[in-house]
């Protein structure tokens, strides 16, 4: 799905939680002016998917024939086998470039989703069900070059798959997983006062409780806020752009059976908008009129909904502006549990 965005003043977002009829209000905004339009959408269910047991990196059949979209500016991939996906993203290397994958479970399948942009920059995807290994292959990748941007943790019966995205470049990066949401936010202070930001945040259940993990950059600007309601994001969304940054990734996890929203924010000037929770359909239409406004699709996330999955994303236009200072968001406990460290 294609995006990249001019100078234009339109945001979208859904502001409420849906209702037992299934209708949600969405909330826009241009030059100033608010409108809510109520829309009828699936509801989202608030657990997980069953697990499955993960062995060595091998092909796995999807759960259905995976589906591709093709917009101006980006590519899309959801559900599919991970081989078919290696496959595509080569077979696109010459004019895109992969900038986020999503896992999800299906029954006892792991399938795989992709977000492609326009333009082609070398990177490298991988993924294994050992720590070791893909930490291994890690610091591989780092001796030749490369920065990891983006990661995937998949939780099986008894163990974890892990799916890394990197993208050649010379800063290097931090990487943590198996952290508890304090944990996490000592972490990122931590990176900050050595001159590293937080880019990317994956949630995910280990041993019934929510663990993250989290990828930090050379810069010193980042700002993140876990929201328990839609409400709750979207004020603090409209804040920080109003503060000169843009939503850079969004992630939903479930802790005690209520969704979380979480977003981490970087500076820059930039059109930027979010839609939440929407079936395959509607994203993809709303996708089309982000494209037609010149926005660039730069995060997925997927999330169950019965038999189905809700779509949400991130769009983006021209990123401009410089890193300064940061700002904390929401603290919740968690466990005692090691962490592993990339």
């Amino acid at each position: 799905m294609v995006i990249t965005n001019p100078e234009s003043k339109i945001s979208i977002s859904r502001s409420v939680d849906p209702s037992s009829d299934g209708k949600r209000d969405f909330v826009i905004v241009f030059a100033g002016k608010t409108q809510v339009i109520t829309r009828t959408v699936p509801a989202p269910q608030t657990t997980n998917p069953a697990p499955q047991t993960f062995t060595q990196p091998q092909p796995l059949q999807p759960s259905s024939r995976p589906q591709t979209t093709s917009l101006r500016g980006n590519q899309v991939m959801v559900d599919a086998a991970w081989d078919t996906l290696v496959q595509r993203d080569r077979d696109l290397s010459s004019t895109y470039t992969l900038v986020d994958i999503e896992t999800r479970r299906s029954g006892s399948v792991s399938n795989f989703s992709g977000v492609w942009s326009n333009g082609s920059r070398d990177s490298r995807v991988f993924r294994s069900s050992s720590w070791d290994q893909f930490r291994s292959r890690r610091n591989q990748l780092r001796g030749q070059g490369y920065r990891i941007k983006d990661v995937e943790v998949g939780v099986g019966t008894t163990d974890f798959e892990y799916v890394g995205l990197w993208e050649r470049g010379s800063a290097d990066h931090k990487l943590w997983v198996g952290l508890t949401w304090q944990q996490f936010l000592q972490k990122r202070t931590e990176y900050l006062k050595e001159g590293l930001q937080l880019i990317d945040v994956e949630g995910y259940t280990r041993a019934g409780e929510t663990r993250y993990a989290g990828i930090w950059a050379p810069g010193r600007a980042d700002k993140i806020w876990k929201a328990k309601n839609n409400n709750g994001f979207i004020s603090r969304h409209r804040q920080y752009r109003g503060e000169g940054h843009y939503l850079k990734d969004f992630e939903t996890v479930v802790e005690d059976g209520a969704t979380q929203y979480i977003g981490i924010w970087l500076p820059g000037n930039t059109a930027n908008k979010i839609w939440i929770n929407d079936a395959q359909s509607g994203f993809e239409n709303m996708g089309r009129e982000f494209a037609a406004e010149g926005l660039e699709l730069i995060d997925l996330e997927l999330r169950p909904n019965g038999s189905r999955q809700s779509f949400s994303g991130v769009w983006t236009g021209l990123i401009s502006g410089n890193r300064g200072t940061s700002t904390t968001g929401n603290q919740s406990s968690g466990g005692d549990f090691k962490l592993l460290e990339e």
